[in-house]
């Protein structure tokens, strides 16, 4: 009987100090807190003392937030947008090139080859009898060739470092052979469509580009074809992705695919494959300013073809540049370019009747690259320097879609 009591006790006990606990949060309006000050709660004396409840670890995904300098302000939300900061490695990328690789290829200024073609016309000579009668002759003169040779020497919208892209080139040369005495001047319209892709990590890429020519002029002359299609391996063999410097070698190899060389609707059977190897580089003085480079031999496997000496130097210098995603213009960059191009053999006219032939030039072009999220929009022009001038001047206008 006597543990009945005491049980009954101590159930009556616990029932007290539930009651006065509940009596205790609807009088202060909250539950108990630790010690330290409560705001808009003044000390209890009722309130028994309690040691103070253990704080809760914080979750590394949930950042603990800055204390607001006034009370009922909520505080700044930390930025937490990468794409926000121009040194964010992602930002600075487009397509699957980092920033330094962004820097634009060449715009070129390459025509192609020109020939000489036996050009029939009539005069009168004294005939029997005092009559006049017609005498056939003929003139060897400078024509350009609308066939597959044009739109292949390597800095023709190239770039030395290996890149993912797709590209449009157009090309407008004017007044071909304009100044040369009995020489019909002509124009000629270029467009190069074509693809590089990227392996063993970026350092090596394979490329094709295919021409479509269009010549303009008398009637005799104007022809439209498309070209021999060139297919260009490139290995960097000295790539430094924090800077961009880049030494880079390769081969072009054009393969007679278009049409064969016209002299007046005269087929000719000069349509050999060409063999051009090449270096090339980017030396990146600064972080604005750059240089680049080609040098490269065009060797045909016909010796009545033209064997050349091709060397480009061109400068660019970056005016704008912002890598921010936000941004549509993220680049502006002006480039000046010079070409040396030297004929090896088959550098006089006469010495080679009915075929093909090449003089020296040396070319400027200049231009500037627009530069947006994975492309590249370009427009320049290029005069010849040296006479005879293959051209008065060229158009050029470039498109670059990275991936």
């Amino acid at each position: 009987m006597i543990r009945l009591w005491w049980s009954y006790g101590l159930l009556l006990g616990l029932t007290v100090s539930v009651t006065n606990a509940q009596e205790l949060q609807l009088t202060t309006g909250r539950r108990y807190l630790p010690s330290y000050n409560v705001p808009n709660c003044p000390p209890c004396p009722s309130c028994p003392t309690m040691s103070p409840l253990p704080s809760q670890p914080t979750t590394p995904s949930q950042p603990t937030l800055p204390k607001a300098d006034t009370p009922g302000q909520l505080p700044e939300q930390p930025v937490t947008d990468p794409s926000q900061f121009d040194t964010s490695a992602q930002a600075t990328e487009q397509g699957t090139q980092a920033s330094a690789s962004l820097n634009p290829a060449f715009f070129g200024d390459f025509i192609g080859f020109s020939g000489t073609a036996l050009n029939p016309y009539y005069s009168t000579i004294p005939g029997p009898n005092g009559t006049i009668e017609p005498h056939r002759r003929s003139r060897y003169i400078r024509v350009p060739i609308p066939s597959g040779a044009s739109g292949f020497k390597i800095a023709e919208g190239e770039s030395p470092r290996p890149t993912d892209r797709v590209f449009y080139l157009y090309n407008f040369y004017n007044d071909i052979n304009l100044g040369i005495a009995g020489l019909p001047v002509t124009n000629f319209q270029r467009q190069i469509i074509g693809f590089e892709k990227t392996f063993l990590n970026g350092d090596a890429s394979i490329g094709m580009r295919l021409p479509f020519l269009q010549l303009y002029g008398p009637t005799q002359l104007q022809d439209s074809t498309i070209g021999d299609l060139s297919i260009i391996f490139k290995y960097a063999l000295l790539y430094n992705r924090d800077n961009g410097n880049t030494l880079s070698g390769g081969m072009v190899l054009t393969v007679p695919t278009g049409a064969d060389a016209r002299f007046f609707g005269l087929i000719q059977d000069i349509h050999p494959t060409v063999i051009q190897p090449f270096l090339g580089y980017i030396y990146n003085v600064g972080s604005d300013l750059y240089l680049q480079g080609f040098s490269s031999l065009s060797v045909p496997t016909d010796s009545r073809d033209v064997t050349i000496l091709f060397n480009s130097l061109g400068a660019g210098y970056w005016l704008y540049r912002n890598n921010n995603r936000n941004r549509w213009l993220t680049g502006i960059v002006p480039v000046l370019e010079g070409h040396l191009n030297t004929p090896l053999n088959r550098r006089e006219p006469g010495f080679n009747p009915q075929g093909i032939f090449f003089q020296d030039q040396f070319n400027m072009t200049a231009g500037s690259y627009f530069l947006f999220h994975r492309a590249q929009l370009g427009a320049a022009v290029c005069v010849p320097l040296v006479g005879p001038r293959p051209y008065a001047i060229e158009a050029i206008a470039s498109f670059n879609f990275r991936f």
